[in-house]
């Protein structure tokens, strides 16, 4: 009798780990946009101040950049969108799908 040849089992189990690892690269990066994208209009806000009722006041252009870092104009705000629609649609989906595919095989493999 000839032993199992278990060198695609370890193949998979490799490629799987890579599947993982780019997943959640591309997940970091979606966040990162949605954190970027999230402070659309950032308009009025809470102010609160010891011994004071809660106001709400404007932010300027300037406490944005102060607090978020970057202000995003229209159209790099319009790139970043298609740029996060793009991950989730083309990289997160593509991962999905070889993943499922991975796991099927290493079913096929088990059996």
């Amino acid at each position: 009798m000839k032993d199992a040849d278990l060198e695609h089992v370890n193949e998979l189990h490799h490629i799987g780990r890579e599947l993982a690892v780019l997943k959640r690269l591309y997940r970091s990066y979606d966040l990162i946009l949605e954190r970027m994208l999230a402070n659309r209009g950032r308009a009025p806000t809470l102010q609160i101040t010891p011994f004071s009722t809660p106001t709400l006041r404007k932010i300027s252009k300037n406490e944005i950049h102060a607090e978020v870092g970057i202000y995003l104009t229209s159209p790099v705000r319009v790139r970043f969108e298609r740029l996060r629609d793009r991950i989730k649609l083309y990289a997160l989906t593509s991962l999905e799908e070889n993943s499922e595919l991975k796991e099927s095989l290493m079913m096929m493999v088990r059996t």
